[in-house]
């Protein structure tokens, strides 16, 4: 936790002092401020919360110092049972994969250490997200028309939770994600480099790119050419 930028850290270290007294099994982070690309005023920071029991009680118990970590950095926890973190990675696949793959342990003994998502499970539902984000920016062609602020609003949705599919799908055609999980996608799944770029842009500071449509276009053949990569991973 030493290396959090200073409001980060500060608020974890509130955070952690005040789960203590309900004895979590473990709290862990995950997300961008584990993988180092955290952007003050802009990230949200993800802990998760591993209870022995995730009963009312318990949930009551813990409200208060989860919501103060809201309202002081955007901290967004999820909350697990100690029973549950193995179990729910063939229904949460890209998100127990991205956990396994980057996080820090604040408090106890890693959860997630030892998680395995099955390959199958994870090529699905890559490629299950990726056809939603095609099918997302479709729609948004039809009823845009052509204006740059829907555009833009669309493509920022996709930012966003982008890399986390490229990851996944990195992880079902067994190529390392290294440290840059866009570079590792341009490198090893030879996806456009350009648009890649302008999604990490966009990502970071949100500004409205240059030309929406052209990088519009250019993100329906990068979808359409990573959803092919997902399912011809079937026939493997």
């Amino acid at each position: 936790m030493e290396t959090y930028p200073k409001r980060a850290r500060e608020a974890l270290e509130r955070l952690v002092s005040r789960l203590k007294p309900h004895a979590p099994d473990a709290v862990v982070v995950y997300g961008s401020l584990a993988k180092g690309e955290w952007v003050e005023g802009r990230s949200d920071i993800n802990v998760a919360v591993v209870l022995p029991e995730a009963s009312a009680e318990a949930l009551f118990a813990i409200g208060e110092p989860l919501r103060a970590a809201f309202r002081e950095a955007r901290v967004n926890a999820l909350l697990l049972e100690r029973g549950e973190v193995a179990r729910v990675a063939d229904v949460f696949p890209i998100k127990m994969a991205d956990i396994a793959a980057s996080h820090d342990v604040l408090l106890g003994e890693d959860p997630f250490g030892a998680v395995e998502v099955e390959r199958a499970h994870l090529r699905l539902r890559v490629e299950q997200e990726l056809r939603n984000h095609l099918l997302r920016l479709r729609r948004v062609a039809v009823f845009s028309r052509g204006g740059a602020e829907r555009l833009h609003e669309a493509l920022r949705a996709t930012a966003r939770s982008l890399p986390l599919e490229l990851g996944a799908l990195l992880d079902v055609l067994d190529e390392p994600r290294g440290g840059d999980v866009y570079a590792a996608a341009r490198g090893r799944l030879d996806l456009d480099g350009a648009t890649l770029d302008a999604f990490a842009a966009l990502k970071r500071d949100g500004g409205i790119p240059p030309d929406p449509e052209g990088l519009y276009a250019k993100a329906l053949a990068l979808l359409a050419r990573a959803i092919e990569l997902a399912d011809r991973a079937e026939e493997a």
